[in-house]
């Protein structure tokens, strides 16, 4: 009979948990000259016409999520590591379960994968190398992938790959981000890549593929993209 009363306390705690729970979600939309656009390696589409631009491949890494109300902690997500892939719709949206009654005005998180968990080695999930956003144990996970085309670009068929990450000092490239969030079922965090574009000479910088200085500097610059409004 105890054990009875038991399972039967033990289902009933897990259904008022669950009751308790609520969905957050939260859509990364990227833009250009606020317009959103589509993103496909096997087509790529022109997303600026008097620079011939073509973005074929936007990959990265949104981790750490927290949510506060004014400078209060009022929730934060656990092994919070989203790959974000721009081909990809759906993995482009993220759902948290926040309990019921949860107010937040700021939301916090990393662009990258933070310098603890890159030198605890890969792991599964959204971390798996499989994804193509892994260099090697030395240099960690890549943060943030961009590849396309530009006439701007004086690499061969005009090309430009920005592969960008490091853990080590003096290069640790991870942004921490803070954006202003009205509290809501549904947060839309855009992503404005025409101010990154325009930001880099890509008659230069084309082609960076390994940590160092330049990949800390552009990785400062695209954490000052993203907004919610």
């Amino acid at each position: 009979m105890f054990r009875i009363l038991l399972f039967v306390s033990f289902m009933v705690s897990g259904i008022l948990s669950a009751q308790n729970l609520h969905p957050v979600s939260l859509e990364i939309i990227p833009l250009y000259k606020g317009k959103p656009i589509i993103i496909s390696e096997e087509n790529p589409v022109i997303t600026d016409v008097e620079t011939s631009l073509e973005i074929s491949k936007l990959k990265f890494y949104l981790s750490h999520f927290e949510f506060y109300s004014d400078d209060k902690l009022a929730f934060s997500e656990e092994n919070s590591y989203h790959l974000m892939d721009g081909s990809d719709e759906k993995s482009m949206k993220i759902t948290f379960s926040f309990p019921e009654n949860i107010k937040f005005n700021t939301i916090k998180f990393y662009l990258g994968i933070d310098k603890k968990t890159n030198s605890e080695g890969i792991r599964g999930g959204d971390l798996d190398p499989a994804k193509g956003m892994y260099w090697s144990w030395q240099t960690g996970y890549i943060n943030f992938k961009l590849e396309g085309k530009s006439n701007l670009s004086s690499a061969r068929n005009h090309e430009f790959s920005f592969h960008l990450g490091g853990y080590s000092d003096p290069y640790y490239a991870t942004q921490q981000i803070t954006l202003a969030a009205t509290s809501a079922e549904k947060v839309i965090l855009y992503m404005d890549l025409d101010q990154f574009i325009s930001k880099v000479n890509l008659a230069r910088q084309n082609n960076i593929m390994i940590p160092g200085k330049e990949s800390v500097e552009l990785s400062k610059i695209i954490s000052t993209i993203f907004r919610t409004k």
